[in-house]
């Protein structure tokens, strides 16, 4: 059972003090670190990793842009012409350019998503500058990252 006791927040700038581990701990803490390994063999492998930044307009309109095709240059772009393995979109805070939150997905999995968006009318099309894809709202991107599986026969 996990103990926790009160503190004075404005000494210690927190409000409550775990002082016994949870039953769990080690069952949490081994999940931990084989996330960790998992995601440090993703980054010492020959891994190709796409990486995509939002800045400034996500935190007002909580939506992101998937490019799909250069319309300068007339060719595919961005997610319908990688060759990445993975897809990493950073969110950066419009005042500090702090990023935010790093969001990373299967490149195999974000197509399939982005398929679903489009059918079920969730992905708006846009040309922005010279570039053609996909609005997204946030949330939906969270929702179905949490819910997501792998295909059958993948």
């Amino acid at each position: 059972m996990m103990k926790t006791e009160k503190v004075n927040h404005k000494v210690h700038n927190f409000d409550l003090l775990v002082t016994e581990p949870k039953e769990n701990w080690d069952k949490c803490r081994a999940i931990g670190e084989e996330t960790e390994f998992m995601i440090k063999d993703v980054l010492n492998t020959p891994t190709r990793i796409e990486v995509k930044t939002e800045d400034a307009i996500w935190q007002k309109t909580k939506n992101f842009f998937l490019e799909t095709r250069n319309t300068k240059q007339d060719k595919t772009s961005g997610l319908h012409a990688t060759n990445a393995d993975w897809w990493s979109h950073a969110f950066r805070d419009k005042d500090t350019g702090e990023i935010l939150r790093i969001v990373w997905y299967p490149v195999w999995l974000l197509k399939s998503l982005l398929e679903r968006w489009i059918e079920e009318g969730i992905a708006q099309k846009r040309n922005l500058h010279n570039a053609e894809g996909y609005i997204i709202p946030i949330n939906i991107m969270l929702r179905d990252l949490e819910n997501a599986q792998r295909p059958l026969g993948s």
